[in-house]
């Protein structure tokens, strides 16, 4: 008995180990077997995520494209370039806006007599001394030459020398100044009038006026009722 007890228990170990060897190979496929397919492998199911719902197109405010005078989804107009004002380059219009503004902020026509019209630079400011009289006042403005604005202004009694300026027939501020540069042998072009005034000295009105030409002072004292030139100095 002892011979085929042996014999059995080697056939069992080979049968063990045949079995082991096949179920191993069933789990561990070899490393060159090819990967699964893809197709046949099912997706695992994932929760779809959820995209945010698309925002419609927010409505054209045609209202406010009303009110501000612009065309839904049109391009605004291009703005004309301004042409400055020149009206008053001219210095003896200029002059004329400012005796205006003056006579405009008194409250008071032309029926006044202009006694002074001085061209100023007032800490860099140009401005215009204007003085007149409507009878026995005497008014005395300073206005901008920029704008015309009013920056100062008084009034006083008319001195009494100065009363006796309505007892003539007066030849203009202009008329003046003509006879002056007609002395000189200069036309208006050539000259900036800086100053003039309307006195009355040795018992009888007289215009004093004063030019800038080419860089020299002129100094003009004329009769102010016959227009004749009784003076005239350079600095």
């Amino acid at each position: 008995m002892k011979p085929y007890k042996t014999n059995y228990t080697a056939s069992s170990i080979l049968l063990l180990t045949a079995f082991l060897l096949t179920g191993c190979a069933q789990q561990n496929p070899p490393a060159d077997s090819p990967p699964p397919n893809p197709e046949n492998t099912p997706a695992p199911e994932t929760e779809a995520a959820s995209a945010p719902p698309t925002k419609p197109d927010a409505p054209l405010n045609t209202e406010a494209a009303a009110n501000t005078g612009i065309a839904p989804d049109s391009t605004p107009p291009t703005p004309e370039p301004q042409t400055p004002d020149t009206s008053a380059s001219n210095p003896a219009e200029a002059a004329e806006s400012a005796k205006s503004a003056a006579l405009s902020h008194a409250g008071l026509t032309d029926s006044v007599i202009f006694l002074k019209v001085e061209q100023e630079n007032d800490h860099g400011q140009a401005t215009y001394e204007i003085e007149f009289t409507p009878g026995t006042t005497k008014y005395e403005y300073e206005i901008s030459a920029a704008d015309n604005s009013v920056l100062k202004f008084s009034q006083e009694p008319l001195d009494t020398a100065l009363s006796n300026l309505w007892s003539y027939d007066l030849i203009t501020a202009e008329d003046a100044k003509t006879a002056a540069l007609k002395k000189a042998g200069l036309d208006a072009g050539q000259a900036s009038c800086i100053k003039w005034e309307l006195d009355y000295d040795y018992n009888m009105p007289q215009y004093d006026i004063e030019y800038y030409i080419n860089g020299i002072e002129y100094e003009f004292t004329v009769d102010a009722v016959s227009g004749d030139v009784l003076k005239m100095d350079t600095d």
